[in-house]
């Protein structure tokens, strides 16, 4: 079993991590996370007023390609 003191200094280590390159996620791929979330949000194909629960929303590339599309609607990102 894990010592418990260890896992929440683990937890942390990732936390802090990714607060650091959540920033630059996106970019590192090199462009593809936003062609392919591009391709999504083209493919879901949202409109004005709705609402849409992006599920799993990361760095909130999605959301934000999203949001204008269903504007005045509402998107929520939850990871």
């Amino acid at each position: 079993m894990m010592d418990p003191d260890y896992s929440d200094e683990m937890v942390d280590h990732v936390v802090d991590f990714f607060d650091r390159v959540a920033p630059f996620y996106d970019a590192w791929a090199g462009g593809q996370h936003g062609r392919v979330a591009s391709r999504l949000v083209d493919l879901a194909a949202p409109t004005k007023n709705e609402h849409v629960l992006d599920v799993g929303t990361g760095t909130g590339l999605v959301a934000h390609l999203v949001a204008p599309r269903v504007n005045p609607g509402m998107v929520i990102g939850i990871d």
